[in-house]
């Protein structure tokens, strides 16, 4: 799949800037609705996170236009950290997934 959006796309540039769009569009708007965000996994959150420092660190270019979009994405990525901490905290995993992003 990722060959053929490779040559559809013209280039692996136009299809990184497409994922990575998408992902964190997708991420952005599951963060900044209370309802969505409030019924995310640990395991979802640790994947959105994980994903969201991935682009940061390769592609930051990519980053720009949400944060541009949601100037939010990054307090409301944290307040679903904090729902999630308090909602079980004894059971809370691994906290050092984030320490890329705060």
């Amino acid at each position: 799949l990722k060959r053929l959006l490779y040559i559809l796309l013209g280039s692996k540039q136009v299809y990184y800037q497409l994922k990575d769009s998408t992902q964190l569009s997708h991420i952005a708007t599951v963060i900044s609705t209370p309802s969505e965000s409030g019924s995310l996994s640990e395991s979802t959150f640790i994947t959105f996170v994980r994903r969201t420092s991935r682009v940061a660190l390769r592609r930051f270019q990519s980053l720009l236009p949400v944060l541009e979009k949601q100037p939010d994405f990054i307090s409301n990525l944290l307040q679903v950290f904090w729902t999630l901490n308090s909602r079980d905290s004894a059971s809370f995993g691994d906290f050092s997934v984030v320490t890329g992003l705060v």
